[in-house]
């Protein structure tokens, strides 16, 4: 009796699991099916966001590729000189070329007391004027150089006619009219009698004044308009001279360098020095 009731109980376990087992399948497959969906709208998603990114991005390089540049500022000098007194007057840092040109000028007319001021006007950063030592010609020149400033203003003061132009003044278009004045220097071998002046007008002016001050034929005399100059002679008594914008002592030694070659001597002392302005 008991086998009988214990395959009854077997067969209806049997019976009944078969429909429980089928309905597990058909929800797992509904799982799964919407498990691949999720993961569908997932990527799809994701695909979107990558899309954004990539349109944001081609954005900003377009607007960073097109947006036009600020310029930088751009500032104007200018210079007036009075060539009989060589009084003058300089403008910088003005945003527009009238009112620099208008302010140099009417500077100039108040130091000098004159009308006769030329002048002129520049977006570069030098101005250079040469002048000839009669005073006749004055030729400005710019340039963000201030050698070829330098340059051009005399050689243009040498064509007009000038005769032995020098450059007297430059306007820096950061700092402000620096006046380049003359030193000279002059030393005599066989009586060792020295001088140095400065601060002179011209080349012509600045001999005149040391040859005075040596008083002695036998003076060999150099002007310079560089900062600094030096003379050295060695033991045959040849004189060598160097200037240097750097300091005095690289004047010295490059005037000892000269010397050494020139007299083939180790012994060359300097002799005199001096500075083309200052107290």
């Amino acid at each position: 009796m008991k086998q009988v009731v214990t395959a009854i109980n077997l067969m209806f376990v049997a019976i009944f699991s078969l429909p429980a087992s089928a309905d597990m399948e058909q929800t797992l497959a509904e799982m799964s099916a919407v498990t691949q969906q999720q993961q569908q709208q997932i990527q799809m998603q994701q695909g979107q966001y990558q899309q954004q990114q990539e349109e944001q991005e081609r954005y900003r390089e377009q607007h960073q590729q097109y947006t036009p540049a600020v310029p930088p500022p751009v500032y104007y000098s200018a210079f007036a000189v009075d060539p009989e007194s060589r009084k003058y007057g300089g403008a910088w840092n003005y945003t527009d070329s009238s009112s620099a040109l208008a302010a140099a000028e009417d500077s100039c007319a108040q130091e000098s007391h004159s009308n006769q001021c030329v002048s002129r006007w520049t977006r570069d950063r030098f101005i250079a004027v040469a002048i000839s030592t009669d005073n006749r010609i004055v030729r400005m020149a710019t340039s963000n150089s201030f050698p070829e400033a330098d340059e051009t203003a005399i050689k243009d003061c040498s064509k007009a006619g000038g005769n032995d132009c020098e450059t007297v003044l430059v306007l820096d278009n950061t700092t402000g009219p620096v006046e380049l004045k003359w030193g000279a220097l002059a030393y005599d071998p066989d009586t060792q009698k020295m001088a140095a002046v400065r601060n002179h007008n011209t080349r012509v002016k600045a001999l005149a004044a040391v040859e005075q001050s040596c008083n002695s034929k036998n003076c060999w005399t150099i002007a310079f308009q560089q900062r600094y100059a030096a003379m050295a002679v060695g033991p045959d008594k040849k004189v060598s001279y160097a200037t240097s914008n750097i300091s005095m002592n690289d004047a010295e030694n490059e005037a000892q360098k000269v010397c050494h070659r020139l007299s083939n001597s180790k012994t060359c002392p300097v002799v005199v020095k001096g500075t083309a302005s200052g107290e």
